[in-house]
């Protein structure tokens, strides 16, 4: 059984080679000619982060139309960088040397401290405060995972990449269980709860980007139940679960996508976000050919998200 830590703020090849596939593009499927190492959203999705060849950029997510520069470090190839929240705290990994994080603050150009160990740092978490759980998450190996602002959930995700749950911290009780779709061999790229922690957007190496709706488990809902036919059916199937093996009847109670977004492309490597810009809900999608997409996501309806605008967030490489 395949089991998370909480309070991980790092991720080395000791754990699960699956999970290198999280943020970091510098392996299969990124772009070479991009020169993009490394592509992650902050906590709160105030700002992206860039990691390439000559070092990494900050930039603003403030607004849709004006995409500013906060900041730029051209001192070493970058294939990890991690921003915590909209603060000045930055955590780094070098491709020269993967062993290595170094904690900077990027305002002051000082380096805070530095931490080295035995294996290839896969993925890099920062987090205020979190208590040690360990949660049974899936039976296969984890291909990704997120917390939500707060850190009080966590997102999984399999190798198999068709079920998405949802943890509670705290207890470790599952309070989600969303199918992404039925297709097999599927590779999830990237997972992010909205700010509210109502939404979970996930991305993978599909054309599609999956945002599920978050209702409140405990919530009881109160259906008129249908008449005729179809409440007939509806009963008898609802009856018969009880019969069926545990992995059929799983599947009477995951959810399904509340909205999705249909990228240009398919498989290449991306990582997905969920922002209030503007006032107005957004779905971000920064990409390996070094591309920001930005989408409008209706809170209230769902369906097919709309593309708004596109950035361009490095200079090609000839």
């Amino acid at each position: 059984m395949q089991h998370l830590a909480s309070n991980l703020n790092y991720l080395t090849e000791g754990f699960k080679s699956g999970i290198s596939s999280l943020m970091n593009l510098a392996g299969e499927g990124g772009d070479p000619n991009s020169g993009v190492f490394f592509v992650n959203f902050n906590q709160d999705c105030t700002s992206l982060a860039v990691g390439t060849k000559t070092g990494y950029k900050l930039f603003s997510l403030n607004s849709v139309d004006k995409f500013e520069k906060i900041y730029e470090n051209d001192n070493e190839d970058i294939c990890i960088v991690e921003r915590l929240f909209s603060s000045s705290l930055v955590a780094v990994v070098s491709l020269s040397s993967p062993r290595k994080l170094k904690v900077c603050h990027f305002k002051k150009g000082t380096e805070i401290c530095n931490y080295s160990y035995s294996n290839t740092i896969l993925a890099v978490k920062l987090n205020r405060v979190q208590a040690k759980i360990m949660i049974p998450a899936h039976d296969s190996p984890l291909a990704s995972m997120t917390f939500n602002p707060c850190g009080t959930k966590i997102a999984t995700a399999s190798e198999k990449g068709t079920v998405i749950r949802i943890f509670s911290i705290i207890d470790g009780v599952k309070l989600y269980e969303f199918r992404r779709g039925v297709k097999r061999c599927v590779s999830i790229y990237s997972m992010s709860f909205s700010l509210d922690s109502n939404f979970l957007c996930v991305s993978s190496n599909t054309e599609t980007v999956h945002i599920f709706k978050l209702d409140d488990p405990r919530e009881v809902r109160c259906v008129e139940e249908p008449q005729g036919w179809m409440g007939y059916v509806g009963k008898a199937l609802m009856q018969s679960a009880s019969y069926l093996p545990t992995q059929v009847t799983d599947m009477f109670n995951q959810g399904r996508s509340f909205a999705t977004v249909h990228l240009p492309f398919s498989g290449l490597k991306n990582v997905c976000a969920l922002a209030l810009i503007q006032k107005i809900a957004r779905v971000l999608v920064a990409s390996a050919d070094g591309y920001l997409y930005i989408y409008n996501l209706e809170p209230g309806e769902g369906g097919n998200c709309t593309l708004v605008k596109q950035h361009r967030c490095v200079t090609s490489i000839v």
